[in-house]
């Protein structure tokens, strides 16, 4: 159900979008129409006086637009190991990368070709590719074939404690000190991304790579400016999830618009999905741009409640039959949730464990249980 090309690409936003949702604002930068900017061309800069007229000197040149990037050949080994890396699958486009970076950051945009501002002083360089020796001696995933590089002003912290390098895999990547300040931000969302679009990240230094598993996501969020009540989204969910149903067994029961309430569907008879209701305060930065995000929101949270038997066996590789059946139908039945509900309402988000925004197709019909 999630709409592939390669990756799954968010809903992107140019700045001439973002300026255009601000029409209610007294400042006449954001008043004036930017058609008129079709006329400037490409060989002249443009200023707004203190009244919102468009002043444009011919004399300068100023591109309008920017060329996203294009492959920067091979990367040595050499360079490539005094930067931390983002890896990526060779069918992830810079598109993808800069729309993940602008969900983030509202300094992202291009500078140049294949040069990627994140915020101040924080670049990602390419994509560039790998070739097999260069790939073997960063250790980098075999589906991972395009990296792209990461500038950004180092700070590292305490060194991490035996205790905590012994299960935290981010710290075994830090063993002399942990990151801080900006660089721990950035390579947070670092992280995020890679899970995001199936890669990996890899540490400067320590050369330690640090893989996502993309497949252990199963739950998502629908945030929306509308409450929907048990009976209704029982309602709703039935003709996809006939199994779908309040954990009162005396049925639907009366809810006042804002009480939290949860529904249950079953995956098998060893785990089910919970979907629970509640207000909500909070406004993810992903949504920052969207007029009818403003609180009090009401969030959908979809999340797949995991036995422990599942959990544990789910961290081996490779996973076993029964776990693969069990977390796929999950996904399948979570991401009809979501769908349903961000069908059903005109003001909708889906957003993933990592916080990025989620394009959902119709929902299918689910199937029926596999065999066990």
């Amino acid at each position: 159900m999630r709409q592939m090309s390669g990756a799954p690409t968010p809903p992107r936003r140019s700045i001439y979008d973002r300026i255009a949702h601000l029409k209610e604002s007294p400042n006449p930068l954001v008043e004036t129409d930017l058609n008129v900017l079709d006329g400037v061309g490409s060989t002249a800069t443009f200023s707004f006086a203190e009244t919102g007229e468009l002043v444009v000197d011919e004399a300068a040149p100023l591109p309008l637009s920017v060329e996203r990037s294009q492959p920067r050949g091979n990367l040595e080994a050499s360079m490539a190991q005094a930067y931390h890396l983002l890896l990526v699958p060779d069918e992830v486009t810079p598109d993808d990368v800069e729309a993940l970076a602008v969900s983030v950051w509202n300094e992202a945009g291009w500078l140049a070709p294949g040069i990627l501002q994140l915020q101040e002083s924080v670049t990602l360089e390419g994509p560039w590719s790998l070739d097999e020796d260069t790939a073997a001696a960063l250790g980098s995933p075999s589906d991972n074939e395009q990296v792209w590089l990461l500038r950004c002003p180092a700070r590292r912290g305490a060194p991490p404690s035996s205790a905590v390098m012994a299960f935290d895999e981010w710290a075994r990547a830090f063993p002399t000190g942990m990151p801080v300040g900006v660089e721990q931000k950035v390579l947070d969302v670092m992280r995020r991304i890679a899970h995001r679009l199936r890669g990996s990240v890899r540490v400067a230094g320590s050369g330690v790579v640090i893989r996502a598993d993309a497949d252990a996501s199963v739950s998502l969020r629908v945030l929306t400016d509308q409450w929907v009540g048990p009976e209704q989204l029982l309602d709703w969910l039935s003709t996809y999830i006939p199994d779908v149903a309040l954990p009162n067994e005396d049925g639907p029961a009366s809810v006042a618009p804002g009480i939290p309430y949860a529904l249950l569907a079953p995956v098998t008879s060893a785990s089910q999905i919970l979907i629970g209701v509640r207000p909500e305060t909070f406004v993810p930065r992903v949504l920052r741009w969207e007029r009818w995000a403003k609180p009090p929101l009401f969030v959908y949270e979809v999340v797949w409640a995991v036995p422990e038997e599942l959990s544990s066996s789910s961290h081996q590789a490779p996973r076993s039959r029964r776990v693969r059946l069990e977390r796929n139908r999950a996904e399948q039945i979570a991401e009809t949730v979501a769908a349903v509900i961000a069908t059903s309402l005109p003001n909708c988000a889906v957003i993933d464990e990592d916080g990025f925004l989620l394009s959902l197709d119709e929902p299918p019909q689910v199937e029926e249980q596999p065999r066990p």
